[in-house]
């Protein structure tokens, strides 16, 4: 019986996981030379963007193979006030689908490839969370006790540091130290099994 409890509690906590979208977070700088840069490329528990069904000369798309599966239009303008002001940088934040870490975010401008992300750099396995690895990307190598930008808020016996005071139920416990009655009860016990040793192999 205890045995089915166990599954059957595994099987909601996997369902409960499954059932929230996973998503890229993706962080990315447009330059006013046209020419883009990633900042940041985190796996994440979020809804996506809304898709464009149609080819796109600006945006951004995602590849496996040569196959574009997912595309997003990313509206930039720039505008300048002051002739003598050098052009801004413009950050722009988009939640792409995530289905693993194979193909690639390709940004696009007039019909150009501007720059390129390789989804593979989201797990490398060596053993060392490094700077796009986290949690969902790649548990190999970033362990729950590992800072890694994403809170997973589940009671798995590891405290995640990237959680909010109150959020993981595994941080903030502390072993309760045992009441005095307890203490007083094993000195007790230890007096009568001193006094049964007495009684037995002493006194006679």
């Amino acid at each position: 019986m205890r045995r089915i409890i166990v599954l059957l509690a595994l099987i909601l906590l996997s369902t409960i996981v499954v059932a929230q979208d996973t998503a890229l977070l993706v962080d990315i700088t447009f330059l006013p030379d046209g020419s883009a840069r990633f900042d940041d490329v985190q796996a994440t528990f979020a809804g996506i963007d809304h898709e464009s069904g149609k080819p796109l000369a600006d945006g951004i798309k995602m590849e496996v193979d040569g196959t574009t599966y997912y595309q997003t239009y990313v509206p930039v303008t720039f505008v300048l006030m002051d002739a003598r002001e050098r052009m801004p940088e413009m950050g722009v934040t988009r939640r792409l689908p995530y289905f693993g870490n194979r193909g690639g975010i390709i940004i696009t401008h007039d019909d150009k490839t501007v720059a390129s992300f390789d989804l593979a750099q989201l797990c490398n396995n060596d053993g060392r969370c490094d700077r796009f690895e986290n949690g969902i990307s790649c548990p190999a190598d970033c362990e729950i006790r590992v800072a890694d930008k994403v809170c997973l808020p589940i009671q798995d016996g590891g405290c995640d540091p990237d959680c909010g005071q109150g959020l993981d139920p595994d941080c903030g416990k502390r072993a309760e130290p045992a009441p005095l009655s307890l203490y007083l009860f094993g000195v007790m016990m230890v007096l009568v099994a001193l006094y049964w040793l007495y009684y037995l192999f002493w006194r006679r």
